[in-house]
């Protein structure tokens, strides 16, 4: 999550938006872990940054079971209120997707032959940011 952070910041985006980019990438991380590997340890997970002037797209590569794409769909986002709201006083478990969808613009999930992919994109303009 740190690194993310980090990755996030060298590209001078703000320190609430890293946070949230890095909030995103670890609770998709959680869930492959949890979920796609049943916590077994020793399985690969990859990571993948784009950046442009106007997104960063983050896709979670992962050869775990795959997830029921409709997950993304029926995930409650009405809980997740943002504005205001320390992030750490959302309930623990059950949140994930619904955080991940609150927080970034678009989110997609595909599962090809053996490989599992979480795509999340978040609209930023790097050109006003370095200019502040």
């Amino acid at each position: 999550g740190r690194e993310v952070n980090r990755i996030c910041a060298s590209l001078s985006m703000s320190r609430e938006d890293s946070s949230r980019i890095e909030l995103c990438v670890v609770e998709a991380l959680n869930n492959v872990i949890k979920h796609g590997y049943k916590g077994e340890r020793g399985n690969r997970v990859d990571l993948k940054f784009l950046f442009s002037c106007d997104n960063i797209v983050i896709e979670v590569v992962d050869r775990g079971l795959p997830m029921n794409p409709d997950e993304i769909d029926k995930a409650d986002t009405g809980m997740v209120e943002l504005n205001g709201k320390d992030l750490s006083d959302l309930p623990e478990g059950g949140r994930g997707l619904g955080i991940i969808k609150a927080i970034m613009d678009e989110v997609s999930y595909i599962s090809r032959g053996n490989e599992n992919s979480l795509k999340m994109v978040k609209k930023i303009n790097l050109e006003e940011s370095r200019m502040d």
